[in-house]
C-alpha cells in the first residue's frame, strides 16, 4: 500500500478484508445465493485494470450466514475493490459504473488522493463481518487487512506496511430504480496469471453498479474495530499492537490467487 494511499484511508476514513473466524458485533444478516435472471447488465469487454494494481490480488471471506457469491456480497466486493483501485488511479479507470455510482463527497476525495502510483504486489485480506438491512438497500460492514502487499518504490525495491489489521468502514448501498442482479459471474477481465506465472488481479468485465448509489466511509463502532483487529492478527502474526512497521525486501510478497474471484 503507498504511503499517500493509507493516510487518506485513515484520516478520511474512506479506505473502503483467507477463511480466518471472528467475532461480529451483533448478528449478521444470512444471504444465500438464488438462481436469478439478470435484468440488466451492460458489458465493458475492453476493460482493464490499471497496470499499477495489475500484480496484486484480493482474496475475501466473511462471516458464515453470508454467501460471497449472494447479489449483496458481490456488491460490497465490487465497491470496495473499485474503491482501491479509484484511490490509487484516475476514478474514470475503476470499475465499470463505478464513477457513476458513489456519492459525490467521494469523488472529491478521489480527485485529491487519487494518482497514478507505483507498482504493487502481493494480497490484500478482505472480509465481510456484518450485513444490516435497509428500506431501500442495505449496509455492509468490512475489515481491510493490506499488510501482505507491497509497494515497488523504485526497480527491484519493495516495500511493505504492516500493521493489525484493524482497517474498517461501514458502506452503504441504496436502490434506485431497477438494480442489476449479478447472477452468474462473468470472465475475468484480465488474465490470471501473467508470463512469469504469479497470480493477477481479477474484475468484473460488466456494470454491477446498475440501479445502486454507494455512500462511503462511515465507522463501524469500537466493537466492530475490535473484531477486525482479531481477525486481521490471525492472518498476520507480526502485526504490531500500534503503528506499523516498515519491511523492505528486494523481492516482492507472495501473490495469491484472487478468491472467490469474478
Amino acid at each position: 500500500m503507498t504511503t499517500t494511499r493509507q493516510l487518506s484511508g485513515v484520516l478520511a476514513a474512506i479506505a473502503i478484508g483467507s477463511a480466518a473466524a471472528c467475532h461480529s458485533a451483533g448478528e449478521p444478516t444470512t444471504e444465500r445465493s438464488t438462481t436469478s435472471t439478470v435484468t440488466s447488465r451492460y458489458a465493458v469487454a475492453a476493460y482493464q485494470v490499471p497496470e499499477n494494481i495489475r500484480n496484486s490480488t484480493v482474496v475475501w471471506s466473511a462471516e458464515p450466514a453470508i454467501d460471497l457469491h449472494g447479489e449483496q456480497a458481490t456488491l460490497v466486493r465490487a465497491a470496495v475493490e473499485a474503491d482501491w483501485i479509484a484511490l490509487g488511479s484516475p476514478l474514470t479507470k475503476s470499475y465499470p459504473g463505478y464513477e457513476r455510482a458513489i456519492d459525490t463527497d467521494s469523488k472529491a476525495s478521489y480527485e485529491r488522493f487519487g494518482s497514478e502510483a507505483a507498482r504493487e504486489f502481493g494480497t490484500a485480506y478482505r472480509h465481510i463481518m456484518r450485513i444490516e438491512p435497509l428500506e431501500d438497500g442495505f449496509v455492509a460492514h468490512t475489515c481491510h487487512q493490506t499488510s501482505n502487499v507491497a509497494v515497488e518504490r523504485e526497480p527491484g525495491r519493495y516495500l511493505r506496511r504492516i500493521y493489525g489489521g484493524d482497517f474498517e468502514t461501514a458502506i452503504t448501498f441504496k436502490r434506485v430504480g431497477t438494480a442489476t442482479v449479478p447472477g452468474t459471474p462473468e470472465p475475468t477481465a484480465t488474465a490470471e496469471k501473467e508470463e512469469s506465472g504469479r497470480p493477477q488481479w481479477q474484475a468484473p468485465t460488466y456494470d454491477l453498479f446498475t440501479g445502486w448509489n454507494i455512500i462511503r466511509g462511515d465507522w463501524s463502532g469500537s466493537e466492530h474495530t475490535q473484531a477486525c483487529r482479531q481477525w486481521g492478527r490471525q492472518l498476520v502474526t507480526e502485526a504490531p499492537e500500534q503503528g506499523t512497521i516498515e519491511v523492505w525486501s528486494d523481492t516482492p510478497p507472495e501473490t495469491l490467487p484472487a478468491f472467490p474471484g469474478w
